[in-house]
């Protein structure tokens, strides 16, 4: 029962600890350049560079419902992680405590359906440049890993299930599951435009994708289950479909294996009301990840199908070695659900879709380098195997100059999750967190957040305000051969010569 225990936690904690949610303090910056592309690929309309080159972003995030480290924080862990002792909660309580040091693992209790979602991104080198007044090109490449769990029914949360009496039934609504890693080789294209109140810039990321590691796992329909004694549960009727690639399942031969590829893109568009480089406005809709992966080698689809109850022991799941030993544990499970080992493999080939989402960005200028930013990102369901993305609602104040900015992201993560972020760029170097809190403060840890990103952009900006000083360049003063003029009432723009 324990193992079966442990195993849990960890699925829903250590193997979604692994793109920061939306990296805010990194992407919604006049500065940002390439770094904004992924919250909306045409984000480079307001940055006054002609050119930008990225040299490395990385990310970190993961966040979930289910589960919680007491009394804990991001750097408590990241000390000696060999020496750290763990206790399960469930086996303490007040009259037993603890073990004088040790980090207590236990689960959340309340009413809410349970959800997991992490990630981690690197983007490699990265470049764009701008061909004239209206189009910019840039190619981008990315390493990535994502990870979701959403809609599992509150009945199956620890204490729920397990503080159930016997035989007592309980439903079970549809959720999905799913992990993937990734590659992605992609090109970036900006049309921008002068209109009559200011800018328009629309822009689109297509990528092609090399998968590498896939996993998936559907509850199709609505199951009634009963908690049977030892540690069985029965459950009709029942209708699964999974899916996993194979092939860094044994720990001797572990590496990178591409099993299959893709498609995706991203598309965008952002309108600036004002002056160019002094807009009072910047108003972005993008729509996100829409792709998705194929894997047609070393990789295994499943389907568990029957309108009869069927009883599931899971002692008998307790000795298998993971991940080395899931093929063997998937086989038990066709046995014991299908009555032989191979009746629930339907094929060798399955797809997930990509973390699909639509986003709206606001950003208020509010003079002297003070800028107000309002986000929202809603998850778009785009297939039947799918990642998810969580919801997220933020404001961030920020300051920037062209050597300095600071913000500091205040969001509503997932509906129920408020979080309060802090990053800092100066020079060519960000460093940041949309969640400082789960880095500094002891608390129920149970996610974190933070990224990083170092680039190299024009030491002079591009750009000139009606009054010919460039706001953004924090010095005020506008020292270029050439710079474009302000657009006013629609007109074409000219070039001023200094």
């Amino acid at each position: 029962m324990k193992s079966y225990r442990t195993l849990v936690f960890f699925l829903f904690l250590s193997g979604l600890s692994l793109q920061a949610q939306e990296q805010l303090g990194l992407r919604t910056g006049n500065f940002a350049g390439i770094n904004g592309w992924f919250l909306n690929p045409s984000a480079h309309t307001s940055t006054p560079f002609n050119w930008d080159i990225n040299l490395a972003e990385g990310a970190f995030f993961f966040d979930n419902n289910y589960a919680f480290l007491q009394n804990t924080r991001l750097t408590d862990l990241a000390r000696k992680p060999s020496q750290l002792n763990f206790a399960f909660g469930p086996d303490y309580d007040k009259e037993t405590p603890p073990p004088a040091g040790s980090i207590v693992q236990d689960f959340y209790a309340d009413g809410r359906k349970r959800y997991a979602t992490g990630a981690t991104g690197l983007v490699g080198p990265a470049f764009y440049v701008r061909l004239g007044e209206q189009h910019a090109v840039g190619l981008f490449t990315r390493a990535r890993f994502h990870a979701s769990g959403f809609g599992v029914s509150n009945p199956l949360s620890y204490y729920q299930y397990f503080n159930r009496p016997f035989y007592e039934t309980f439903e079970t609504k549809p959720f999905k599951m799913a992990m993937a890693a990734w590659g992605e080789l992609g090109i970036n294209y900006l049309y921008q435009t002068p209109t009559a109140s200011g800018k328009t810039g629309i822009g689109i990321s297509a990528r092609y994708l090399q998968g590498y590691e896939g996993i998936f796992f559907n509850n199709v329909g609505t199951i009634n289950l009963a908690k049977l004694p030892g540690d069985s549960l029965a459950g009709t009727p029942v209708h699964f479909e999974y899916g996993h690639t194979s092939s860094n399942l044994s720990p001797d031969s572990r590496r990178p294996v591409r099993n299959g590829s893709g498609f995706a893109f991203d598309i965008g568009a952002t309108w600036l009301i004002g002056d160019e480089a002094d807009y009072t406005w910047r108003i972005g809709f993008s729509i996100l990840d829409i792709g998705r992966l194929q894997f047609n080698n070393n990789a295994r689809l499943h389907e568990v199908k029957a309108d009869t109850e069927r009883v599931i022991g899971f002692e008998s799941y307790n000795d298998f070695q993971m991940p080395e030993q899931l093929e063997g544990m998937l086989e038990l499970f066709s046995l014991q659900t299908l009555g032989t080992t191979t009746a629930s493999q339907k094929d060798s080939r399955f797809g997930i879709w990509l973390p699909g989402a639509v986003s709206l960005q606001v950003d208020r200028n509010l003079g002297r380098g003070f800028f107000l930013n309002a986000i929202t990102v809603m998850g778009v369901p785009l297939g039947r195997n799918r990642m998810a993305r969580g919801s997220l609602v933020a404001l961030t104040p920020r300051f920037e100059s062209r050597w300095v900015e600071f913000a500091m992201p205040v969001s509503l993560y997932h509906g129920n999750r408020m979080q309060v972020g802090l990053a800092g760029r100066v020079g060519f170097l960000t460093l940041g967190t949309d969640r400082i809190g789960s880095l500094v403060t002891r608390s129920d840890f149970n996610g974190t957040d933070f990224y990083f990103a170092l680039k190299i952009q024009p030491f002079r900006t591009q750009t000139a305000s009606s009054d010919g000083k460039d706001p953004r360049r924090g010095s005020g003063a506008r020292n270029m051969r050439a710079a474009r003029a302000p657009v006013k009432n629609g007109e074409p723009k000219c070039y001023k010569f200094r």
